[in-house]
């Protein structure tokens, strides 16, 4: 009785952390698909049409015509990605018994933190004191 038990429990962690690992790795496939809007951000000159910040023309969806569709829609995506990062993060540092990995949750979460702020404060800089 006490094999069959230890048995279904290393079935159910195995499952679990095939879940995790194909979590992490749409997390990641998001992450990258953000990396390419960000370069259509930059390569159609639309870094600075949205003039607000966190709504966009005091809007949460405005028209998306012109490079509001691109700058728009990298933060519709910056925020999918930052979710995501989030629910990650406390799913290995909850879920999975390795420091390490539980570390490497921790460290994602830290450096979408961090990039998203340096966007953040990019925007401010340029654009954040014109009314």
């Amino acid at each position: 009785m006490a094999h069959r038990l230890l048995h279904l429990t290393a079935g159910m962690a195995q499952r679990s952390a095939s879940g995790l690992h194909r979590f992490a790795v749409a997390t990641a496939g998001a992450t990258f698909v953000l990396l390419f809007l960000g370069g259509l951000v930059t390569s159609t000159g639309s870094g600075l049409a949205v003039p607000d910040w966190p709504l966009s023309f005091g809007q949460v969806f405005p028209p998306m015509v012109g490079g509001v569709l691109f700058e728009h829609g990298h933060r519709l995506a910056a925020t999918a990605v930052g979710c995501l990062t989030v629910v990650l993060a406390l799913w290995t540092v909850l879920g999975d018994a390795r420091t390490s990995v539980r570390a490497l949750g921790l460290l994602a979460l830290l450096g979408f933190g961090l990039a998203s702020t340096t966007g953040r404060s990019r925007w401010s800089s340029s654009c954040g004191s014109r009314s």
